[in-house]
């Protein structure tokens, strides 16, 4: 499933955001469809973008970190995600509460809604590991999927190489399959639905830029008055104008053109 030869303009492009609690996974799992190593991973601080090319498609996946002060930021990538990966550690019973919280307030997200989702219940090789049933029952699945009307699918899996070389578990192979088969039997729809909410969102950054130009400006103003005309020391004043949030259509751009370097 790694990157092919295949020409990128004979390819769908799929963007799909792994997401889950911290130490759940998710890069491991990232690492396993690369078809890289999956042994010495670093916990994923911000996102990290990866692109692989599976069968039609050519796939972005971004990697998410799942720490608590981080979440609040997912909702910066919604927007372009045409799926989901949500990755939990089915072995770690004291999390699974907060796990469900997390889950619930992913669904109620509106560009989350309606997107189809692959819920990877990993480290299925540890005896404390929740069977496919108590996943549902543990996340109340059924209930909110029913309630948001979103396509999902629970598949357990180890995504640790467990000392076999490089070779993913087939689990996750089978579940990122229906992942991509149900984005791809959607596409057209869930492709206008990308393309008009980001849209929509560089139109609210550019008003939201505008306006916290205009409120500097007035400060500055103010402040010049204030002092007789004379300019201040204005360090203190954030026009907020730098975006921390990279869209992930322009983090493609730029991974393109360090790769042609």
């Amino acid at each position: 499933m790694g990157l092919s030869g295949s020409a990128a303009s004979d390819l769908r492009l799929i963007t799909i955001a792994v997401l889950g609690l911290d130490q759940a996974g998710k890069t491991t799992t990232v690492k396993a469809l690369e078809g890289v190593p999956t042994d010495c991973v670093t916990p994923t601080l911000g996102y990290c973008l990866s692109h692989i090319t599976h069968k039609n498609g050519k796939i972005n996946l971004v990697d998410l970190g799942g720490v608590s002060t981080f979440r609040d930021s997912w909702k910066h990538y919604y927007d372009d995600s045409h799926g989901f990966i949500y990755v939990i550690d089915s072995s770690e019973m004291e999390r699974i509460e907060e796990n469900q919280s997390v889950f619930e307030k992913l669904l109620q997200e509106d560009k989350v809604k309606g997107k189809p989702i692959l819920i990877l219940a990993n480290k299925q090789d540890k005896p404390s590991a929740l069977d496919e049933n108590g996943i549902l029952k543990a996340l109340n699945i059924e209930k909110l999927l029913d309630q948001h009307k979103t396509l999902c699918r629970v598949i357990l899996c180890t995504a640790q190489s467990l000392g076999r070389a490089n070779k993913i578990n087939e689990s996750i192979t089978h579940g990122f399959d229906w992942l991509v088969k149900t984005i791809n039997a959607h596409y057209e729809d869930l492709r206008r639905r990308v393309d008009n909410d980001v849209q929509i969102k560089k139109q609210i950054e550019s008003i939201e830029k505008s306006e916290r130009a205009e409120r500097v400006k007035k400060i500055r103003e103010e402040r010049a008055n204030q002092s007789g005309g004379q300019r201040e020391n204005d360090d203190d004043i954030y026009d907020g104008t730098e975006n921390p949030y990279i869209p992930i259509q322009q983090a493609i751009r730029n991974a393109e053109i360090r790769n042609s370097d």
